[in-house]
């Protein structure tokens, strides 16, 4: 019948769209991770680097108001004087979601996070690891930003270490820390 091969049409529609906005999504964040500066590689870009491509009229992105980034849990204000855009938490929030009417299906950005927190949790297949198991498969996962074989810094080693200690030697995959 004709259902099936519409509902086949359908399908194929939406995972070309899908693919459409992950490629989308890609440009911005690369436009982001540009912004970032070479002072930075912590994925946070100063609010005022952010700014500046819409203020030279180079595109028309990057023109939120920091009381919506805020709301977003995009802006970082740790520091007054030097605020700044967390790159992750900005662009996998709902502001570059397509929604269906109805809420049926949206359209959003690919989580990259997700994506390697999934290749650790199959990995390790338990709820908590050593802080080395962590480490060495972490320096193997490759992401759209960096390439494996990558190199954890030793602060980064340290803290797997504290928040080992605090939980018997291991370390919890998920939970507050």
């Amino acid at each position: 019948g004709t259902y099936p091969l519409m509902l086949h049409l359908v399908e194929q529609f939406i995972d070309g769209y899908g693919m459409f906005q992950d490629s989308q999504c890609r440009g911005l964040k690369n436009e982001l991770m540009d912004l970032e500066g070479w002072e930075r590689n912590d994925g946070r870009v100063l609010l005022s680097n952010f700014y500046s491509p819409y203020l030279q009229d180079v595109h028309q992105y990057f023109l939120e108001r920091p009381e919506y980034l805020r709301n977003l849990g995009s802006l970082d204000e740790t520091d007054p004087n030097r605020p700044s855009v967390i790159v992750p938490n900005y662009l996998y929030g709902r502001n570059f979601c397509i929604a269906t009417e109805g809420g049926i299906q949206s359209f959003c950005c690919v989580d990259q996070c997700n994506t390697l927190m999934e290749t650790l949790e199959r990995s390790i297949a338990h709820p908590v690891a050593s802080p080395n198991l962590i480490a060495e498969l972490v320096e193997a996962l490759p992401s759209d930003t960096v390439a494996a074989p990558r190199n954890l810094s030793s602060s980064l080693r340290w803290k797997l270490g504290t928040i080992a200690e605090q939980h018997g030697g291991q370390v919890p995959l998920h939970g507050r820390l």
